[in-house]
């Protein structure tokens, strides 16, 4: 989502829900568009390196990615996706990957 559209929504006393936020982010994919920061500005990998001290795969992927020192604050889901690949990580990765991503974009 454009920060011109998120504030515009702001302005008019609305909020989009997640399902439109993840709606968007779908259909942004599907084009080939990669969103680089959530709505409220922030890259993807500064948001997941803040959640370190969660318990949960969130909590365990941004602890893998704080460990990383190739790992980056302006990384996108995309290319951890990516890395993780390369890595050859288990499910559980993409899923706690999906998961944050879904998180990401709803804040």
């Amino acid at each position: 989502m454009s920060k011109k559209f998120a504030r515009s929504m702001a302005q008019n006393g609305n909020r989009t829900s997640m399902v439109d936020t993840i709606c968007l982010a779908l259909s942004s994919a599907e084009s080939g568009v990669i969103m680089t920061t959530n709505e409220q500005g922030e890259p993807f990998g500064g948001w997941l390196l803040k959640h370190t001290g969660r318990d949960d795969w969130i909590g365990t992927l941004a602890k893998q990615a704080k460990s990383d020192p190739r790992f980056r604050a302006a990384t996108t889901p995309d290319e951890l996706r990516k890395r993780l690949q390369e890595a050859g990580a288990e499910g559980d990765h993409f899923e706690a990957l999906d998961d944050a991503e879904v998180e990401w974009l709803s804040e």
